[in-house]
């Protein structure tokens, strides 16, 4: 559909790269440098912007090995695709800002944006959690979040809207679950998403008067440790959910299709979150 057609638009993603998961770090040995995400994810939305016309994607995450080999794979089915990568930790606030310098001076400007944040925690009572354990989920993914959305907001605002757009800049936030359901055994996880969402929604309604866009997608089990994409029980659809579904809707919501959306949560679960808790 020519709606979802991105044109010469400039994409970043960030969390892009296809680290493996682990559970809460125990040490402060490395902690802030993973970034857990289900192998695919953050390609998946990388290709979905070159096979929808964006020519200038720029890449960013915390393993330069990871990005070389994503730009490689993108640039291999799209030779048009000009491919740029940085890698950066996403909780140290002058390494974003370092980021977002070489994004400005590459891109001049930034018209999509896709940050994906998946946690690592293994399902765990409350009262069995350390404080170490929050303050490291905090630290690395909601404050990482913040840093990457207010980089993204500083460059969009300073921007012209596109001529003939209706948008300035859109940004969706990909996280593991939605404020639908009870997110049972996994109160760190659920903390965290719920604050991204909450400050996406309020900058949503802040920047809306400068034609930015903010949504979020909320990706349930395709962004779980060790998820196989196979028939998960108690999912309405009788489909298997896979990395290319939270892909082609970062798409929609980034699209001129979606223009007059902001604020919105979108579930990409099934329909799992019509039971309300898991």
């Amino acid at each position: 559909m020519e709606n979802l057609r991105l044109g010469a638009g400039n994409a970043v993603i960030t969390g892009a790269t296809t680290s493996g998961h682990s559970p809460i770090c125990k040490t402060k040995i490395h902690c802030a440098d993973y970034n857990h995400f289900l192998p695919g994810t953050g390609l998946s939305v990388a290709i979905a912007f070159a096979e929808h016309g964006c020519e200038q994607i720029f890449l960013g995450d915390s393993t330069l090995e990871g990005l070389d080999d994503h730009r490689k794979t993108i640039q291999k089915r799209y030779p048009s695709a000009n491919v740029h990568i940085q890698e950066f930790d996403r909780s140290d606030e002058e390494s974003v800002d370092q980021f977002f310098s070489k994004v400005k001076a590459t891109l001049k400007r930034i018209d999509f944006a896709v940050n994906v944040v998946s946690q690592a925690q293994e399902p765990e009572l409350p009262a069995a959690h350390s404080v170490s354990g929050f303050d490291h989920n905090f630290r690395v993914y909601q404050r990482g979040a913040f840093l990457i959305q207010r980089g993204l907001l500083r460059q969009m605002v300073t921007q012209e809207v596109p001529v003939g757009g209706d948008t300035r800049g859109s940004i969706v936030n990909v996280v593991d679950y939605g404020p639908t359901p009870t997110l049972a055994d996994i109160p760190i996880v659920a903390a965290v998403a719920f604050a991204i969402i909450g400050f996406s929604k309020t900058d949503a309604c802040d920047y809306a008067p400068d034609r930015i866009r903010v949504n979020c997608i909320a990706a349930s089990e395709v962004m779980i440790k060790k998820y196989k994409p196979e028939l998960p029980g108690g999912v309405p659809l009788p489909k298997k959910g896979i990395p290319d579904d939270v892909a082609s809707t970062a798409i929609w919501l980034s699209s001129p299709g979606a223009s007059w959306l902001t604020g919105l949560v979108v579930p990409v679960d099934g329909g799992r979150s019509l039971h309300h808790w898991w």
